[in-house]
Protein backbone atom coordinates (compact mmCIF):
# COMPACT_ATOMS: atom_id res chain seq x y z
CA UNK A 1 0.00 0.00 0.00
CA UNK A 2 2.93 2.62 0.63
CA UNK A 3 4.49 1.57 -2.99
CA UNK A 4 1.20 1.88 -4.55
CA UNK A 5 0.26 5.35 -2.92
CA UNK A 6 4.01 6.67 -3.54
CA UNK A 7 3.45 5.99 -7.45
CA UNK A 8 0.03 8.22 -7.24
CA UNK A 9 1.81 10.74 -5.37
CA UNK A 10 4.90 11.37 -7.89
CA UNK A 11 2.70 10.57 -11.24
CA UNK A 12 -0.16 13.13 -9.72
CA UNK A 13 2.99 15.89 -9.16
CA UNK A 14 4.14 15.44 -12.59
CA UNK A 15 0.91 15.57 -14.45
CA UNK A 16 0.46 18.59 -12.58
CA UNK A 17 3.86 19.82 -13.60
CA UNK A 18 3.33 18.77 -17.32
CA UNK A 19 -0.26 20.75 -17.00
CA UNK A 20 0.85 23.94 -16.09
CA UNK A 21 3.80 23.76 -18.22
CA UNK A 22 1.57 23.61 -20.86
CA UNK A 23 -0.02 26.40 -19.87
CA UNK A 24 2.69 28.71 -19.27
CA UNK A 25 4.17 27.85 -22.53
CA UNK A 26 0.35 28.81 -24.27
CA UNK A 27 -0.16 31.92 -22.04
CA UNK A 28 3.41 33.35 -21.04
CA UNK A 29 5.25 32.04 -23.44
CA UNK A 30 7.66 34.47 -24.26
CA UNK A 31 8.69 34.89 -19.94
CA UNK A 32 8.33 31.52 -19.47
CA UNK A 33 10.39 30.11 -21.98
CA UNK A 34 12.93 33.20 -20.86
CA UNK A 35 12.93 31.10 -17.57
CA UNK A 36 13.83 28.27 -18.61
CA UNK A 37 16.53 29.15 -20.49
CA UNK A 38 17.94 30.80 -17.35
CA UNK A 39 17.72 27.90 -15.31
CA UNK A 40 18.29 25.23 -17.41
CA UNK A 41 15.29 23.05 -16.23
CA UNK A 42 13.07 21.44 -18.80
CA UNK A 43 10.24 19.12 -17.98
CA UNK A 44 9.10 16.28 -19.84
CA UNK A 45 6.93 13.34 -19.27
CA UNK A 46 7.13 11.31 -15.88
CA UNK A 47 11.17 13.59 -16.58
CA UNK A 48 12.95 16.74 -15.31
CA UNK A 49 16.08 17.70 -16.64
CA UNK A 50 18.52 20.28 -15.32
CA UNK A 51 21.64 21.66 -17.25
CA UNK A 52 23.97 23.75 -16.25
CA UNK A 53 27.23 25.62 -17.54
CA UNK A 54 27.82 27.33 -13.76
CA UNK A 55 31.01 24.48 -13.11
CA UNK A 56 32.77 24.57 -15.92
CA UNK A 57 35.27 26.96 -14.54
CA UNK A 58 35.71 25.06 -11.30
CA UNK A 59 36.78 22.04 -13.59
CA UNK A 60 38.94 23.88 -14.84
CA UNK A 61 40.73 25.37 -12.03
CA UNK A 62 40.89 21.47 -9.92
CA UNK A 63 42.34 20.17 -12.89
CA UNK A 64 45.87 22.24 -11.57
CA UNK A 65 45.57 20.09 -8.15
CA UNK A 66 47.96 17.82 -8.51
CA UNK A 67 47.71 17.08 -12.24
CA UNK A 68 50.26 14.47 -12.25
CA UNK A 69 48.78 12.87 -9.38
CA UNK A 70 45.47 12.71 -11.15
CA UNK A 71 46.66 11.70 -14.87
CA UNK A 72 48.98 8.49 -13.09
CA UNK A 73 45.27 7.58 -11.22
CA UNK A 74 43.52 7.67 -14.23
CA UNK A 75 46.03 4.97 -16.10
CA UNK A 76 45.24 3.25 -13.34
CA UNK A 77 41.83 3.61 -13.97
CA UNK A 78 42.22 2.59 -17.40
CA UNK A 79 43.98 -0.91 -16.60
CA UNK A 80 41.60 -1.44 -13.60
CA UNK A 81 38.75 -1.10 -16.10
CA UNK A 82 40.27 -2.91 -18.68
CA UNK A 83 39.61 -5.88 -16.74
CA UNK A 84 36.50 -5.41 -15.47
CA UNK A 85 34.81 -5.20 -18.54
CA UNK A 86 35.06 -8.84 -19.29
CA UNK A 87 34.60 -10.25 -16.04
CA UNK A 88 31.59 -8.17 -15.12
CA UNK A 89 30.11 -9.62 -18.76
CA UNK A 90 31.65 -12.93 -17.05
CA UNK A 91 29.26 -12.48 -14.20
CA UNK A 92 26.20 -11.44 -15.77
CA UNK A 93 25.94 -14.28 -18.09
CA UNK A 94 26.41 -16.71 -14.48
CA UNK A 95 23.49 -14.38 -13.05
CA UNK A 96 21.36 -14.77 -15.92
CA UNK A 97 21.75 -18.51 -16.11
CA UNK A 98 22.15 -19.64 -12.14
CA UNK A 99 19.49 -19.29 -9.61
CA UNK A 100 20.24 -19.46 -6.10
CA UNK A 101 18.60 -21.87 -3.28
CA UNK A 102 16.47 -19.87 -1.11
CA UNK A 103 17.95 -21.33 1.99
CA UNK A 104 21.41 -20.27 0.51
CA UNK A 105 23.58 -18.37 2.49
CA UNK A 106 24.67 -15.33 1.61
CA UNK A 107 28.18 -14.59 0.41
CA UNK A 108 28.98 -17.87 -0.87
CA UNK A 109 29.41 -17.49 -4.20
CA UNK A 110 30.26 -14.11 -6.44
CA UNK A 111 27.33 -12.55 -8.70
CA UNK A 112 25.99 -10.13 -9.94
CA UNK A 113 22.37 -9.14 -8.46
CA UNK A 114 20.07 -6.63 -9.65
CA UNK A 115 19.54 -3.78 -6.73
CA UNK A 116 16.02 -2.03 -7.72
CA UNK A 117 13.65 0.17 -5.80
CA UNK A 118 10.76 -1.52 -4.33
CA UNK A 119 11.82 -4.77 -5.55
CA UNK A 120 14.92 -5.99 -3.84
CA UNK A 121 15.17 -2.79 -1.67
CA UNK A 122 12.65 -2.17 0.86
CA UNK A 123 10.64 1.83 0.81
CA UNK A 124 11.63 2.68 4.00
CA UNK A 125 14.96 3.35 2.62
CA UNK A 126 14.09 5.15 -0.32
CA UNK A 127 16.07 8.25 1.27
CA UNK A 128 19.24 6.98 1.07
CA UNK A 129 18.96 5.08 -2.41
CA UNK A 130 17.90 8.04 -3.94
CA UNK A 131 21.15 9.99 -1.66
CA UNK A 132 23.61 7.29 -2.68
CA UNK A 133 22.88 7.42 -6.19
CA UNK A 134 22.88 11.40 -6.45
CA UNK A 135 26.64 11.08 -4.87
CA UNK A 136 27.72 8.17 -6.71
CA UNK A 137 26.39 9.69 -10.17
CA UNK A 138 28.00 13.22 -9.84
CA UNK A 139 31.60 10.99 -8.43
CA UNK A 140 31.20 9.16 -11.86
CA UNK A 141 30.19 12.27 -13.95
CA UNK A 142 32.90 14.55 -11.97
CA UNK A 143 35.89 11.70 -13.26
CA UNK A 144 35.09 12.17 -16.98
CA UNK A 145 35.28 15.84 -16.90
CA UNK A 146 38.14 16.09 -14.59
CA UNK A 147 39.80 13.73 -16.79
CA UNK A 148 38.70 15.54 -20.05
CA UNK A 149 40.18 18.59 -18.41
CA UNK A 150 43.29 17.08 -17.95
CA UNK A 151 43.47 16.45 -21.69
CA UNK A 152 42.23 19.79 -22.81
CA UNK A 153 38.84 18.61 -23.82
CA UNK A 154 36.21 21.21 -23.52
CA UNK A 155 33.41 20.36 -20.74
CA UNK A 156 30.20 21.83 -22.49
CA UNK A 157 27.85 21.04 -19.26
CA UNK A 158 26.47 19.08 -16.57
CA UNK A 159 23.15 18.16 -16.05
CA UNK A 160 20.84 15.92 -13.52
CA UNK A 161 17.95 13.88 -15.26
CA UNK A 162 15.02 13.14 -13.12
CA UNK A 163 13.34 9.90 -14.09
CA UNK A 164 10.23 9.55 -12.03
CA UNK A 165 11.92 9.86 -8.80
CA UNK A 166 15.41 8.38 -9.63
CA UNK A 167 18.26 11.05 -10.57
CA UNK A 168 20.79 10.39 -12.82
CA UNK A 169 23.73 13.03 -13.75
CA UNK A 170 25.53 13.27 -16.93
CA UNK A 171 28.29 15.44 -18.79
CA UNK A 172 28.73 17.04 -22.12
CA UNK A 173 32.26 16.47 -23.16
CA UNK A 174 33.00 18.29 -26.99
CA UNK A 175 33.04 15.20 -28.67
CA UNK A 176 35.47 16.71 -32.07
CA UNK A 177 38.10 16.87 -29.62
CA UNK A 178 37.59 13.96 -28.58
CA UNK A 179 37.81 11.94 -31.53
CA UNK A 180 41.37 13.74 -32.19
CA UNK A 181 42.92 12.07 -29.14
CA UNK A 182 45.13 9.36 -28.83
CA UNK A 183 43.81 6.01 -28.26
CA UNK A 184 45.26 5.99 -24.54
CA UNK A 185 43.77 9.43 -23.91
CA UNK A 186 40.61 8.93 -24.50
CA UNK A 187 40.22 5.57 -22.74
CA UNK A 188 41.39 7.97 -19.70
CA UNK A 189 38.71 9.49 -20.14
CA UNK A 190 36.02 7.35 -20.91
CA UNK A 191 37.32 5.39 -17.62
CA UNK A 192 37.11 7.72 -15.37
CA UNK A 193 33.92 7.90 -14.07
CA UNK A 194 34.14 4.12 -13.81
CA UNK A 195 37.42 4.29 -11.29
CA UNK A 196 36.27 7.43 -9.69
CA UNK A 197 33.05 5.04 -8.34
CA UNK A 198 35.90 2.31 -7.42
CA UNK A 199 37.82 4.72 -5.58
CA UNK A 200 34.53 6.18 -3.61
CA UNK A 201 33.58 2.29 -2.79
CA UNK A 202 36.76 1.43 -1.40
CA UNK A 203 37.19 5.16 0.46
CA UNK A 204 33.62 4.29 2.22
CA UNK A 205 34.47 0.64 3.10
CA UNK A 206 37.76 1.60 4.82
CA UNK A 207 34.98 4.04 6.68
CA UNK A 208 32.98 1.45 7.07
CA UNK A 209 35.06 -1.07 8.48
CA UNK A 210 36.15 1.94 10.64
CA UNK A 211 32.81 2.40 12.32
CA UNK A 212 33.23 0.02 15.10
CA UNK A 213 36.27 1.47 16.42
CA UNK A 214 35.27 5.46 16.18
CA UNK A 215 32.07 4.24 17.72
CA UNK A 216 33.15 2.57 20.88
CA UNK A 217 33.40 5.25 22.77
CA UNK A 218 29.31 6.07 22.77
CA UNK A 219 28.50 2.56 22.32
CA UNK A 220 28.87 -1.33 23.33
CA UNK A 221 29.99 -3.15 20.27
CA UNK A 222 30.14 -6.83 19.51
CA UNK A 223 28.70 -7.77 22.85
CA UNK A 224 25.07 -7.91 22.01
CA UNK A 225 22.63 -6.54 20.29
CA UNK A 226 19.68 -4.01 21.36
CA UNK A 227 15.78 -3.59 19.73
CA UNK A 228 15.47 -0.62 17.44
CA UNK A 229 11.70 -1.49 16.48
CA UNK A 230 9.12 -4.01 16.27
CA UNK A 231 6.31 -4.22 13.95
CA UNK A 232 2.67 -3.54 15.55
CA UNK A 233 0.50 -6.52 16.83
CA UNK A 234 3.82 -8.42 16.30
CA UNK A 235 3.09 -11.81 18.26
CA UNK A 236 6.73 -11.30 19.73
CA UNK A 237 5.40 -8.30 21.62
CA UNK A 238 2.27 -9.62 23.25
CA UNK A 239 2.12 -9.35 27.15
CA UNK A 240 4.30 -7.84 29.54
CA UNK A 241 6.99 -10.77 29.37
CA UNK A 242 6.96 -10.18 25.42
CA UNK A 243 10.00 -8.43 23.52
CA UNK A 244 10.17 -4.49 23.47
CA UNK A 245 12.28 -1.93 22.02
CA UNK A 246 15.41 -1.20 23.99
CA UNK A 247 15.74 -4.63 24.96
CA UNK A 248 19.19 -5.57 24.94
CA UNK A 249 19.57 -9.21 23.73
CA UNK A 250 22.75 -11.27 24.64
CA UNK A 251 21.43 -15.09 24.01
CA UNK A 252 19.12 -17.10 21.67
CA UNK A 253 19.40 -20.33 23.63
CA UNK A 254 22.70 -21.28 24.03
CA UNK A 255 24.15 -18.90 20.69
CA UNK A 256 25.71 -15.94 21.94
CA UNK A 257 24.53 -13.12 19.55
CA UNK A 258 27.46 -10.43 19.36
CA UNK A 259 26.25 -8.67 16.21
CA UNK A 260 23.16 -8.41 13.43
CA UNK A 261 25.27 -11.03 11.48
CA UNK A 262 24.98 -13.34 14.72
CA UNK A 263 21.73 -12.83 15.37
CA UNK A 264 20.24 -13.77 12.60
CA UNK A 265 22.72 -16.89 12.38
CA UNK A 266 21.47 -17.64 15.78
CA UNK A 267 18.01 -17.33 14.80
CA UNK A 268 18.63 -20.12 12.02
CA UNK A 269 20.34 -22.41 14.47
CA UNK A 270 17.21 -22.69 16.82
CA UNK A 271 14.85 -23.78 13.95
CA UNK A 272 17.69 -26.19 12.72
CA UNK A 273 18.37 -27.66 16.06
CA UNK A 274 15.61 -27.69 18.23
CA UNK A 275 17.18 -26.88 21.71
CA UNK A 276 17.39 -29.69 24.64
CA UNK A 277 17.98 -29.44 28.28
CA UNK A 278 19.72 -30.82 31.28
CA UNK A 279 17.69 -31.17 34.00
CA UNK A 280 17.35 -33.23 37.31
CA UNK A 281 15.57 -36.26 38.12
CA UNK A 282 13.57 -34.97 41.19
CA UNK A 283 12.49 -31.88 39.68
CA UNK A 284 10.98 -34.39 36.60
CA UNK A 285 9.09 -36.56 39.29
CA UNK A 286 7.59 -33.83 41.20
CA UNK A 287 6.60 -31.48 38.09
CA UNK A 288 5.29 -34.63 35.72
CA UNK A 289 1.60 -34.17 34.59
CA UNK A 290 1.39 -36.82 31.77
CA UNK A 291 -1.58 -37.74 30.49
CA UNK A 292 -2.36 -41.24 28.20
CA UNK A 293 0.80 -41.10 25.54
CA UNK A 294 -1.27 -40.20 22.19
CA UNK A 295 -0.49 -38.98 18.61
CA UNK A 296 -1.67 -35.60 17.24
CA UNK A 297 -0.90 -35.02 13.43
CA UNK A 298 1.80 -37.64 13.72
CA UNK A 299 3.29 -36.08 16.94
CA UNK A 300 3.60 -37.31 19.88
CA UNK A 301 1.24 -35.48 23.08
CA UNK A 302 1.16 -36.58 26.80
CA UNK A 303 -0.03 -33.42 27.79
CA UNK A 304 -3.85 -32.32 28.67
CA UNK A 305 -5.07 -29.98 25.80
CA UNK A 306 -6.42 -27.39 28.19
CA UNK A 307 -2.70 -27.10 30.11
CA UNK A 308 -1.32 -24.34 27.66
CA UNK A 309 1.48 -23.80 30.27
CA UNK A 310 3.06 -27.54 29.47
CA UNK A 311 4.74 -29.57 26.75
CA UNK A 312 5.24 -32.90 26.40
CA UNK A 313 9.18 -34.01 26.61
CA UNK A 314 11.20 -36.84 25.58
CA UNK A 315 13.55 -38.42 27.54
CA UNK A 316 17.21 -38.36 25.24
CA UNK A 317 18.89 -41.67 27.29
CA UNK A 318 22.59 -41.33 26.67
CA UNK A 319 25.44 -43.94 26.24
CA UNK A 320 26.35 -44.40 29.63
CA UNK A 321 22.84 -43.74 31.46
CA UNK A 322 21.57 -46.45 33.89
CA UNK A 323 18.75 -44.73 35.10
CA UNK A 324 15.58 -46.13 32.84
CA UNK A 325 12.94 -45.13 35.84
CA UNK A 326 11.91 -42.26 34.07
CA UNK A 327 9.20 -43.18 31.22
CA UNK A 328 10.31 -41.81 27.79
CA UNK A 329 7.78 -38.90 27.11
CA UNK A 330 6.70 -36.28 30.11
CA UNK A 331 4.55 -33.42 30.64
CA UNK A 332 6.23 -30.17 31.79
CA UNK A 333 5.78 -26.80 32.17
CA UNK A 334 7.98 -25.33 29.95
CA UNK A 335 8.91 -22.08 31.95
CA UNK A 336 9.77 -23.69 34.70
CA UNK A 337 11.22 -26.94 33.22
CA UNK A 338 13.84 -23.94 31.05
CA UNK A 339 14.49 -21.78 34.40
CA UNK A 340 15.53 -24.61 36.19
CA UNK A 341 17.46 -26.72 33.25
CA UNK A 342 21.39 -26.44 34.26
CA UNK A 343 22.21 -25.92 30.66
CA UNK A 344 21.59 -27.33 26.99
CA UNK A 345 22.25 -31.28 25.63
CA UNK A 346 21.84 -33.44 22.54
CA UNK A 347 23.38 -36.74 21.48
CA UNK A 348 26.41 -35.13 21.30
CA UNK A 349 26.83 -33.29 24.31
CA UNK A 350 25.83 -35.07 27.66
CA UNK A 351 24.50 -33.06 30.85
CA UNK A 352 26.92 -32.62 33.09
CA UNK A 353 24.22 -32.86 36.16
CA UNK A 354 20.23 -34.77 35.19
CA UNK A 355 19.09 -35.76 32.50
CA UNK A 356 18.85 -34.80 28.96
CA UNK A 357 15.08 -33.84 27.91
CA UNK A 358 14.01 -32.92 24.68
CA UNK A 359 10.69 -30.33 23.54
CA UNK A 360 8.17 -32.62 21.32
CA UNK A 361 6.96 -29.62 18.70
CA UNK A 362 6.40 -30.04 14.62
CA UNK A 363 9.25 -29.22 12.42
CA UNK A 364 8.15 -25.73 11.45
CA UNK A 365 8.43 -25.05 15.59
CA UNK A 366 10.88 -24.36 18.15
CA UNK A 367 11.44 -22.69 21.66
CA UNK A 368 13.32 -19.51 21.99
CA UNK A 369 14.68 -18.41 24.91
CA UNK A 370 15.58 -14.73 24.57
CA UNK A 371 18.78 -13.60 27.50
CA UNK A 372 18.14 -10.13 28.32
CA UNK A 373 20.36 -7.44 30.44
CA UNK A 374 18.08 -6.04 33.44
CA UNK A 375 15.06 -7.99 32.78
CA UNK A 376 13.42 -12.11 32.52
CA UNK A 377 14.50 -14.39 30.16
CA UNK A 378 11.84 -14.02 27.27
CA UNK A 379 10.21 -17.38 26.49
CA UNK A 380 8.84 -17.99 22.84
CA UNK A 381 7.31 -20.83 21.24
CA UNK A 382 7.26 -20.52 17.17
CA UNK A 383 9.10 -20.17 14.38
CA UNK A 384 12.36 -18.11 14.42
CA UNK A 385 10.95 -15.88 11.17
CA UNK A 386 8.78 -14.12 13.96
CA UNK A 387 11.51 -12.40 14.65
CA UNK A 388 13.29 -11.91 11.69
CA UNK A 389 10.31 -10.14 10.13
CA UNK A 390 9.02 -8.27 12.52
CA UNK A 391 12.33 -7.24 15.02
CA UNK A 392 14.81 -5.03 14.16
CA UNK A 393 18.14 -4.86 15.94
CA UNK A 394 21.29 -2.84 16.10
CA UNK A 395 24.26 -3.42 17.03
CA UNK A 396 25.52 -0.14 18.04
CA UNK A 397 24.18 -0.75 22.36
CA UNK A 398 24.43 2.87 23.73
CA UNK A 399 26.40 3.12 26.38
CA UNK A 400 24.47 6.36 27.65
CA UNK A 401 20.54 7.69 26.59
CA UNK A 402 22.23 10.33 25.13
CA UNK A 403 23.07 8.54 22.12
CA UNK A 404 20.52 6.32 20.07
CA UNK A 405 21.71 3.25 18.06
CA UNK A 406 19.91 4.84 15.27
CA UNK A 407 22.54 7.22 14.56
CA UNK A 408 25.26 4.96 14.04
CA UNK A 409 23.00 2.39 12.17
CA UNK A 410 21.76 5.31 9.77
CA UNK A 411 25.70 6.71 8.81
CA UNK A 412 26.37 2.57 8.26
CA UNK A 413 23.22 2.05 6.34
CA UNK A 414 24.29 4.97 4.27
CA UNK A 415 27.81 3.93 3.64
CA UNK A 416 26.76 0.43 2.73
CA UNK A 417 24.60 1.93 0.37
CA UNK A 418 27.78 4.00 -1.09
CA UNK A 419 29.53 1.19 -1.43
CA UNK A 420 27.04 -0.80 -3.10
CA UNK A 421 26.15 1.57 -5.64
CA UNK A 422 29.48 2.58 -5.85
CA UNK A 423 31.03 -0.43 -7.27
CA UNK A 424 27.51 -1.26 -8.93
CA UNK A 425 27.78 2.11 -11.05
CA UNK A 426 31.38 1.24 -12.18
CA UNK A 427 30.79 -2.70 -13.26
CA UNK A 428 27.41 -2.13 -14.96
CA UNK A 429 29.45 1.25 -17.09
CA UNK A 430 31.57 -1.37 -17.45
CA UNK A 431 29.13 -3.25 -19.47
CA UNK A 432 29.25 -3.31 -23.01
CA UNK A 433 25.65 -2.29 -23.16
CA UNK A 434 23.79 1.06 -24.81
CA UNK A 435 23.54 4.15 -22.78
CA UNK A 436 26.58 3.03 -20.65
CA UNK A 437 30.56 4.05 -20.38
CA UNK A 438 31.35 0.31 -21.73
CA UNK A 439 29.47 0.97 -25.25
CA UNK A 440 31.59 3.67 -25.76
CA UNK A 441 34.88 1.74 -24.39
CA UNK A 442 34.07 -1.51 -27.10
CA UNK A 443 33.69 1.13 -29.75
CA UNK A 444 36.70 2.96 -29.09
CA UNK A 445 39.22 -0.66 -28.57
CA UNK A 446 37.56 -2.07 -31.64
CA UNK A 447 38.11 1.26 -33.39
CA UNK A 448 41.77 1.14 -32.77
CA UNK A 449 42.86 -2.45 -33.11
CA UNK A 450 45.20 -2.31 -36.59
CA UNK A 451 44.74 -5.47 -38.11
CA UNK A 452 47.38 -5.80 -41.45
CA UNK A 453 44.86 -8.11 -43.43
CA UNK A 454 42.05 -5.71 -43.46
CA UNK A 455 43.63 -1.97 -42.85
CA UNK A 456 40.13 -0.26 -43.71
CA UNK A 457 37.96 -2.88 -41.89
CA UNK A 458 35.59 0.39 -40.38
CA UNK A 459 32.55 -0.93 -41.73
CA UNK A 460 33.27 -5.11 -40.34
CA UNK A 461 34.46 -3.00 -36.74
CA UNK A 462 31.43 -1.28 -36.63
CA UNK A 463 29.39 -4.00 -36.91
CA UNK A 464 31.20 -6.03 -33.99
CA UNK A 465 30.60 -2.95 -32.07
CA UNK A 466 27.14 -3.52 -32.61
CA UNK A 467 27.27 -7.16 -32.18
CA UNK A 468 28.79 -7.14 -28.58
CA UNK A 469 26.76 -4.12 -27.00
CA UNK A 470 23.20 -5.88 -28.60
CA UNK A 471 24.37 -9.25 -27.16
CA UNK A 472 25.48 -6.90 -23.44
CA UNK A 473 21.89 -4.90 -23.56
CA UNK A 474 20.00 -8.35 -24.14
CA UNK A 475 21.82 -9.76 -21.50
CA UNK A 476 21.19 -7.01 -19.03
CA UNK A 477 17.86 -6.63 -19.73
CA UNK A 478 17.22 -10.33 -19.05
CA UNK A 479 18.74 -10.06 -16.13
CA UNK A 480 16.24 -7.22 -14.84
CA UNK A 481 13.34 -9.12 -16.27
CA UNK A 482 14.40 -12.41 -13.87
CA UNK A 483 14.67 -10.51 -11.15
CA UNK A 484 11.13 -8.70 -11.60
CA UNK A 485 9.75 -12.50 -12.01
CA UNK A 486 11.42 -14.10 -9.46
CA UNK A 487 10.16 -11.22 -7.13
CA UNK A 488 6.63 -11.42 -8.11
CA UNK A 489 6.48 -14.83 -7.82
CA UNK A 490 7.90 -14.78 -4.14
CA UNK A 491 5.06 -12.06 -3.06
CA UNK A 492 2.80 -14.09 -4.96
CA UNK A 493 4.12 -17.42 -2.78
Amino acid sequence: MELFSLIVVVSVLYLMLLFFDSVFKSCMHHPYDAFLRKTGISIKFFRLQWHTTAFNRLILKWRYICPRLLSKSFDIGVYVTLIILPTVTILLLISVFYTPPKNSVLGESVKLQVVLPFVTLPIEEIPYYVIALIVCSVTHELGHAIAAALEDVPTRAFGVHLVFFLPFAYTEVDQEYMSGLRIWKRLKILCAGIWHNIVTGMICYLILASVPQLASSFYNINDSVIVTSIRPRSPVSAGNKGLHVHDIITHINDCKVRSIKTWFNCLQEAIQYQPAYCLSTDFVRANDESVLVSHNNQIIDCCDPKNKKAICFEHILEKFDDDTELPQFMCLDIRSSIEHSSGYCSRKHRCREGQCFKPILDNSTTILQLQRWYQNDMIYIGHSNDFSRNVKVSEFVPKTSWFSPHIADSISLMLRYLIVFSFGLASINAMPCYGFDGQHLVHALLHNFKNPRFPNDKHRKDMMALGINTFGTVILFILVTKTLWISLIGHLW
